[in-house]
């Protein structure tokens, strides 16, 4: 198995963990009741993990079926960081080295561009109109840079 379905993999299962542990650890004895929130938004973390493992897995299937084994040893595989010898070794999904984009700092402005937006949705004209400004820069700088890489 990969090594990334492997790391989400431990994040489900340390999620989980923390889920007991979190519903036992909030029990407040005065009102008898345990806080619903956060173990609730700890499951979901758990389970989130889970259903990227699940999905991944589901399309990455030569990398689940390598050598037949014992249970403890495809436990072992999933949970730990070795992986058996053979056609099991390929990597499905390892993009390998890829080339990185120039620096921008457009990015960086259109997330300033959005938070004025944001907030001058909630706060009024003086913070909406210097954002849609930025945005309409920020557009425009995005769609120039892009048109001088080709």
């Amino acid at each position: 198995m990969a090594e990334e379905l492997r790391f989400f993999l431990r994040v489900a299962l340390y999620a989980a963990v923390l889920t007991v542990i979190y519903w036992f650890a909030s029990y407040n004895p005065v009102e008898g009741t345990y806080d619903w929130a956060g173990t609730v938004l700890l499951a979901a973390s758990a389970l989130a993990a889970a259903a990227v493992v699940a999905v991944a897995a589901a399309f990455a299937r030569r990398a689940l079926h390598g050598r037949p084994g014992s249970p403890p040893a495809l436990l072992g595989r999933w949970l730990l960081f070795a992986d058996p010898g053979g056609e099991a070794d390929e990597q499905p999904l390892s993009a390998g080295l890829q080339p990185l984009p120039r620096a921008s700092w457009w990015p960086l402005v259109g997330a300033v561009a959005a938070t004025l937006v944001a907030l001058g949705l909630i706060y009024g004209p003086w913070l909406l109109l210097p954002g849609l400004v930025l945005v309409a820069w920020v557009a425009w700088g995005w769609v120039t840079q892009l048109r001088s890489i080709r």
